[in-house]
């Protein structure tokens, strides 16, 4: 059947259909021949007549294959894909046809060659290079017009923005790709547009959509890795719903450190769909707590834990204690810290711990501390999902207050310097469970402040959504768009505010070190974003269109699946307009109303003995009475609870 195909198919499709050795000794044997041609022709020039061949033609042409193919070979010219040849190749040529030019009229024009004419030593190489040039350039044009005439390896249309150093090597690497093809350079340099770069021109950015409706254009790279955050946000923003997919080069360091092709294009950071600028790491901040120290996080292995180990790992602790409960976690993270340690050539030398083990074991925490003093402790360890820890209340309640209590009063007696409770905008006004068990952590928290004995200095870091996050929108919306939808989204009116991991990581090293002790720490961090409009701009930025009622021939739909028991439209960062800048510009302190510990502790004594009986309703009617504002709805019960009344309280 292949062969039958390959019958059928035009010469130019069978010759890129051949194996790649075979094309290179085709291209050899015309080299061979163009040498005899370009002797023959310099000989007619010369004498005036089409003679004979005799000795002085076959020591010319057997001189000039001799000399011209180990040429080609050293420049690199029978490794050239002919479809994609330009101005490089052509340079190429000329540059190796020059020396060939050199050395062939030193043998034949200045030494001289008794039987051969000394003018032949000039006129040969010449008519060489004319013949192998244009040869160059019929086959490239030939070959294009050949494939996309058939249809074989259709090409993918592809715009560049950025027709810098990167660009360039970018277009260089699509050369010899069969199913992408360079129609395009763009750039914000006015004094390149009409320019041309290996023969692909270079346009302004308001050609776009003129580009884009010429050439069918489906995918767009950006090979600007030194553009400012706000100006690639802009040009995001302009590609917003041109319905293309575009991708990203490597960061400068990445391009200098590897050799990249366009697969390396990446699709968009995250940070590129917050539509603002990341939050900037103050240095000193970040390193004033940790470096030379013994640093504690807990759950170590989830998302906000792991990027905290790594950025702590950066600023090169003495020890790095890691606590999770979950095995695999636990395992991904020391591996991951272990591996970093080994590759950064000696510079990083910290001690990694790893430690399975539940916040909850107060017994267990004495003796790690007892052993391993921890100079700051990050308490990550939570649990997060709001649908969950809404249907199992009983496990929340344990682990986000019980846990936080147990690390909390463990730090106290022994005196641990620094304690920083990591916190959600969840906890304010909480709507959930997870919410006011979040709440009720940071209330003993910032009781526990308040005891006189109490020499840790305890303080709260609170940021709102954490973009990358296990659960979080962004990984959900690229699952679905590799199904092609629908993304489903709660509520067309639901916002939230957005950070990134890393920046989510930053903030909570940072505001340690800016900590007094009773503190809450916000990042501001912008307006709050529209959840459906991020699922547009997904959509348009992985080329594809939203399909909707007045649109049904879109790609991807977006679904509004209504609000999921205990989520808010809205959230807020904290109470009331009590927050005041710190030292660093994007940090913000929260003080808020002073909590008694000795009213906190019977509250907390309620709740123990609520858990202990396993009764989970009145968990949550104790949590709607001790956190204030919270709006839990009534019908929140857990899930063995529930079975359990089915069968009539069995």
């Amino acid at each position: 059947m292949r062969n039958l195909l390959q019958s059928l198919l035009p010469p130019a499709d069978l010759l890129l259909l051949m194996p790649r050795y075979i094309k290179r000794l085709a291209v050899v044997v015309c080299d061979i021949c163009f040498c005899i041609l370009a002797t023959w022709v310099s000989f007619y020039l010369i004498l005036g007549e089409f003679g004979r061949p005799n000795d002085a033609y076959l020591i010319v042409s057997l001189s000039s294959i001799f000399m011209i193919i180990p040429t080609f070979s050293f420049w690199g010219l029978y490794r050239v894909v002919f479809r994609f040849v330009g101005t490089a190749v052509l340079g190429s040529v000329a540059a190796a046809i020059a020396l060939y030019g050199l050395i062939f009229s030193i043998v034949f024009t200045v030494i001289g060659v008794e039987i051969v004419p000394r003018s032949v030593g000039v006129i040969q190489p010449m008519l060489l290079f004319f013949f192998v040039a244009a040869s160059r350039l019929v086959a490239s044009f030939w070959l294009r017009e050949s494939q996309e005439r058939s249809g074989l390896g259709r090409l993918g249309m592809v715009l560049v923005y950025g027709a810098g150093s990167a660009g360039r090597q970018l277009a260089e690497g699509l050369k010899h790709e069969n199913e992408l093809r360079l129609c395009a350079f763009v750039d914000d340099d006015p004094r390149l547009h009409g320019q041309t770069i290996e023969m692909v021109p270079v346009h302004g950015p308001a050609m776009i959509d003129s580009l884009i409706l010429r050439c069918g254009i489906s995918c767009m790279f950006l090979a600007i890795p030194s553009l400012p955050p706000d100006r690639k946000r802009q040009i995001l923003k302009d590609l917003a719903k041109k319905s293309l997919n575009v991708r990203v080069l490597p960061s400068l360091r990445e391009l200098t450190h590897t050799n990249f092709t366009f697969r390396d294009a990446k699709p968009l950071d995250l940070e590129d769909l917050l539509g603002r600028p990341p939050v900037e790491p103050n240095i000193e901040l970040l390193q004033s707590k940790i470096c030379g120290k013994c640093v504690f996080v807990t759950g170590a292995g989830g998302s906000i834990g792991r990027e905290l180990c790594i950025q702590i790992l950066s600023l090169r602790p003495d020890k790095l204690v890691l606590l999770d409960n979950s095995e695999y976690a636990l395992y991904t993270i020391n591996e991951e810290l272990l591996s970093l340690i080994q590759t950064s050539g000696g510079s990083l030398k910290t001690q990694i711990i790893p430690l399975l083990s539940s916040v909850t074991d107060s017994a267990r925490l004495n003796t790690i501390f007892s052993v391993w003093p921890p100079n700051i402790i990050y308490h990550a360890a939570a649990y997060k999902h709001v649908p969950i820890v809404e249907r199992n209340p009983l496990e929340g309640v344990k682990t986000n207050v019980f846990g936080t209590l147990a690390i909390v009063n463990v730090a106290v007696e022994m005196q641990v310097p620094d304690f920083v409770l990591i916190s959600t905008d969840k906890a304010v006004r909480p709507a959930n469970v997870m919410g006011a068990t979040k709440r009720m952590a940071e209330k003993l928290v910032l009781s526990r402040q308040n005891c006189r004995q109490c020499s840790t200095r305890l303080s709260i870091v609170r940021f709102g959504n954490v973009l990358g996050s296990s659960g979080s929108v962004i990984p959900k919306f690229r699952e679905q768009l590799k199904t092609m939808g629908p993304l489903t989204v709660t509520h067309p009116d639901m916002t939230r505010f957005l950070m990134t991991i890393p920046e989510a990581a930053q903030l909570v090293i940072q505001a340690s070190a800016l900590a007094d002790g009773g503190e809450v720490f916000v990042l501001d961090m912008g307006d709050p974003v529209k959840i459906v409009e991020l699922a547009r701009q997904m959509i348009y930025l992985h080329g594809l269109s939203e399909k909707t009622e007045y649109c049904p021939e879109g790609d991807v739909e977006i679904q509004f699946t209504g609000l999921r028991p205990g989520e808010k439209l809205f959230e807020e960062l904290f109470y009331g307009d009590s927050a005041f800048y710190t030292e660093h510009p994007k940090i913000m302190r929260v003080y808020e109303s002073e909590i008694v510990w000795s009213e906190l502790s019977r509250q907390l004594e309620e709740l123990d003995r609520a858990v202990v009986r396993q009764d989970a309703a009145g968990c949550v009617a104790l949590l709607r009475k001790f956190s204030e504002d919270f709006k839990s709805l009534d019908g929140v019960l857990d899930w063995v609870e529930r079975e359990r009344l089915k069968h009539g309280g069995l």
